[in-house]
């Protein structure tokens, strides 16, 4: 609720103050599913929410029913495009895509989206506090089932089950590696970055 932000933001920096006192090096921020908020159009929420030292967002180019709507230089506008608009450092604790047909991924998608987020990465490296890739192994289907519960007032539109399901498969396919331990072009991707980067 909009009115609870100021009440939120004062909690915020009392914790933030009092954890500054005894260790002023610590970084502290708030973290949002950047997926999410583009989804409804909440993105000036995360900017009002955006207290401490950093702004920490998770990201999958997904739409509210968890399939990949988006191309790889979409979805790395949306990162561009949430960079630009934000004066804090970003902190990416977890970015994926997936490898899923069920979700409309592809292997050679989830190459290109590490070529384009590299590329964005190496122009804006000064602004990132840090990145993390969200799965290096695929996981075996049916093992990333998601507890209903758990998104309770997060599923807004279709069958609940129809969007649980794509999570979960989106999920189990987000890996680098397959589950056989076989690299995926976007393992030889994402190692040929690491290399240009050293």
């Amino acid at each position: 609720q909009e009115q609870e932000i100021p009440v939120y933001e004062k909690l915020f920096n009392n914790v933030y103050d009092q954890i500054k006192e005894q260790h002023p090096n610590i970084k502290i921020g708030n973290s949002f599913e950047l997926n999410n908020a583009l989804n409804k159009n909440l993105e000036d929420l995360i900017q009002q929410l955006s207290f401490g030292d950093f702004v920490a967002i998770t990201y999958r180019p997904t739409d509210t029913l968890n399939e990949i709507n988006k191309t790889p230089k979409e979805a790395v506008d949306d990162l561009r495009q949430f960079n630009e608009n934000t004066d804090k450092k970003i902190a990416i604790f977890e970015i994926s895509w997936s490898t899923s047909e069920f979700v409309l991924g592809t292997a050679e998608s989830q190459s290109q989206f590490i070529e384009e987020f590299y590329n964005f990465y190496d122009e804006f490296e000064e602004d990132f506090e840090f990145v993390t890739w969200y799965r290096l192994y695929d996981r075996p289907e049916g093992s990333c089932d998601v507890d209903e519960s758990s998104l309770e007032g997060t599923v807004t539109l279709g069958n609940s089950t129809f969007v649980i399901q794509r999570l979960g498969s989106y999920i189990c396919n987000a890996g680098l590696l397959t589950v056989n331990d076989t690299a995926k072009p976007s393992w030889n991707e994402f190692s040929n970055q690491i290399k240009l980067n050293q």
